[in-house]
């Protein structure tokens, strides 16, 4: 990836959109087909959340796919500890968003990267959220 290469942070509700075959799910399939992996990444928050949501519901199959065919080329951002606080001191309450948002926001903002989200309460913070 080059230096002007921007990273994706691919939102949960994305990735759960397409493996669950929701309403928007050709968008979301349309996005993978035309985007690059090695530009994209997702928090590991993320990650946990699209396993822990798919594997109780014993999609194993779908779960599977997502492993093998996104995760494992996706790169995985984490924040510290030191982050959390962040999360509850300022971000939430700043923007109004709850957890699982705030851990996307500061993971986009840390890693500098464009955030893919459906969800609009992204459209309250400072970052751009983009539509697949």
């Amino acid at each position: 990836m080059g230096q002007n290469s921007v990273k994706l942070l691919i939102d949960t509700n994305i990735f759960l959109e397409g493996l669950l075959k929701q309403n928007k799910s050709e968008q979301v399939k349309r996005f993978f087909a035309s985007t690059n992996p090695k530009h994209t990444c997702m928090s590991r928050f993320t990650l946990h959340s699209v396993a822990y949501i798919l594997l109780n519901r014993k999609l194993f199959f779908e779960f599977n796919l997502f492993i093998e065919g996104i995760a494992m080329q996706t790169e995985i951002l984490d924040l510290s500890v030191e982050d959390l606080s962040e999360i509850s001191d300022v971000i939430m309450p700043s923007f109004r968003l709850d957890f699982d948002d705030a851990f996307q926001y500061l993971c986009a903002k840390k890693y500098n990267c464009n955030l893919i989200s459906f969800d609009r309460d992204f459209d309250r913070t400072d970052l751009k959220r983009v539509e697949p």
